[in-house]
């Protein structure tokens, strides 16, 4: 049996850190001094293996600790939902591990920026779960070991997706570079019924209510006087103020070849300043006065947008190949089976360290 179970990377990591970090320390009316596994043991023996590295015992109930709160695992979900979150926390340890070995391989380490932050998270874990971490004879080194390597492991998948984003720019902004961005500044002069507030009014079968005849014509003039205004040098968005028509008209932004034909055709050779003939739409008389002929900032958002569109779809893909080459087999869970999860979150709902989510739930509901 192979384990492979898909995370939101930056999700975990920020769930595990942050949480480590803001804890409060609550007072625990419970004391449980019956010890699981004595000083030193948990540190000494492995709990799985990931690639070449052994796991020990006291990073996987760190891990464990960390999703049972986070997940509200309470003795009666152990047999339930425990077990999904179990192969979750199965699933992050391999996970952050292999991308930490990577990170390693590339000279990645920590800033003293993140020291302190690691330092604060494990301060704040030790001081919630201390006597939990007694229990099991895990040390606050253990627990800074963990928030180390996730640390390394987050700074490698930023540094990662920065890379990625920049390339992914560099190829959109290139593929780009043949297309002209316009922005232009569209007046509409509504040829169907509209309402006060701008609306199209249409039939029972959602039909536009076209004006007659003689009221299209109407509107067809005051358009041509528009238009030599805007041609004598007025600014676009005022005369549709003064034409009453400012409701209906709007900015557009996009490149040549990007509209329909008749716009393409229309605006292709405008300088700035300069506008169309009158063109006839379905439900209106427009007016496109360009803008800007050459909007290189329009561009660059464009390639921007395509990155964010693409990027994480690209960094997943790069994850998983260097996951694939560490994955855990049922031989490599040493002594992860055997780890008492029952047991662990008795300790935990004892001391008030896990809370039934679904009853808290119900009782903040009334």
């Amino acid at each position: 049996m192979k384990y492979m179970v898909h995370i939101d990377y930056y999700k975990y990591t920020a769930i595990v850190l942050f949480l480590s970090i803001i804890l409060t320390v609550s007072g625990c009316s419970n004391s449980l001094n019956d010890t699981v596994y004595r000083d030193g043991y948990a540190s000494e023996t492995t709990a799985l293996k990931v690639s070449e590295y052994d796991i020990s015992l006291a990073e996987a109930i760190i891990n464990l600790i960390i999703n049972y709160n986070t997940f509200g695992i309470t003795p009666d979900k152990v047999s339930t939902e425990g077990a999904s979150v179990n192969e979750f926390a199965l699933s992050n340890i391999r996970e952050y591990n292999i991308i930490y070995k990577k990170a390693i391989e590339e000279d990645f380490s920590a800033t003293p920026g993140d020291t302190e932050l690691i330092s604060t998270a494990t301060d704040n874990f030790v001081k919630k779960y201390g006597e939990l971490l007694k229990i099991y004879g895990i040390s606050e080194e253990n627990v800074y070991d963990v928030f180390y390597k996730q640390m390394i492991y987050t700074n490698y998948e930023n540094s990662i997706k920065e890379e990625a984003g920049k390339k992914l720019y560099a190829g959109y902004y290139e593929a780009l570079s043949d297309k002209q961005f316009v922005k232009l500044y569209q007046l509409s002069f509504p040829i169907v019924e509209t309402d006060e507030i701008g609306n199209i009014i249409t039939d029972s079968d959602g039909v536009p209510l076209k004006l007659s005849e003689s009221d299209k014509s109407k509107v067809k003039d005051i358009a041509y006087r528009a238009q030599q205004d805007i041609k004598l040098g007025k600014d676009p968005e005022k005369c549709s103020e003064e034409y009453n028509v400012s409701i209906y008209s709007q900015y557009l932004n996009g490149f040549i070849g990007g509209f329909s034909d008749e716009i393409n055709t229309a605006i292709e050779h405008l300088d700035n300043g300069e506008c169309t003939d009158v063109l006839e739409t379905d439900k209106a008389y427009i007016i496109l006065s360009m803008i800007d002929n050459d909007d290189q900032d329009m561009k660059m958002g464009y390639a921007m947008n395509l990155v964010q569109e693409n990027l994480d779809k690209k960094v997943e893909s790069e994850n998983q190949q260097i996951l694939s080459t560490a994955e855990i087999s049922d031989e490599d869970l040493v002594e992860w089976n055997s780890i008492d999860k029952e047991l662990l979150s008795q300790k935990m709902f004892d001391l008030g360290l896990v809370i039934d989510q679904d009853e808290q739930t119900t009782q903040e509901s009334f």
